[in-house]
């Protein structure tokens, strides 16, 4: 503390280097808005690279069963309306894809994951992918099942 001298009178300044409890709070406030809003645009761009990165991985799955069907014809489905799966053991038995992993990198189940592919015409043929992986959650589960509705 020290002292002024203003015309005759002697008055005390006060000295203020600390941050007064309204406007501690109001920071807090503030980067708690900020971290909320951070954690939350964080966590929908892991969600869309999760889904980017499955799809990707079924597609796979299906330009691999396209190049297996095309040496090995016999296994395409005969009747219109009719289906034939293709596990991705089978796939990755005959080297048509390697390993699929998830983003964790754990190995995907190659018997419960296939290709099912759909005769609809005389020369038509619709591939789905279904990808069983470790992690996987349950809308990437949903999503996979939206294939062709045919009635």
């Amino acid at each position: 503390m020290y002292y002024m001298k203003i015309g005759s009178d002697i008055m005390k300044e006060k000295n203020n280097r600390g941050f007064s409890l309204v406007e501690l709070l109001a920071t807090v406030v503030i980067l708690g808005i900020l971290s909320a809003v951070a954690i939350v645009g964080v966590n929908s761009i892991i969600k869309s690279a999760e889904k980017k990165h499955y799809d990707t991985q079924k597609n796979t799955m299906k330009m691999a069963a396209q190049s297996y069907v095309q040496d090995n014809r016999n296994s395409l489905p005969k009747t219109i309306g009719s289906s034939t799966e293709i596990t991705l053991k089978t796939l990755q038995d005959k080297k048509y894809v390697d390993e699929i992993k998830n983003r964790q990198g754990a190995t995907c189940d190659a018997t419960k994951s296939y290709v099912k592919i759909f005769k609809y015409s005389k020369d038509g043929y619709n591939y789905t992918s279904y990808l069983v992986c470790p992690g996987m959650t349950e809308e990437e589960d949903e999503s996979q099942n939206s294939g062709p509705t045919i009635k």
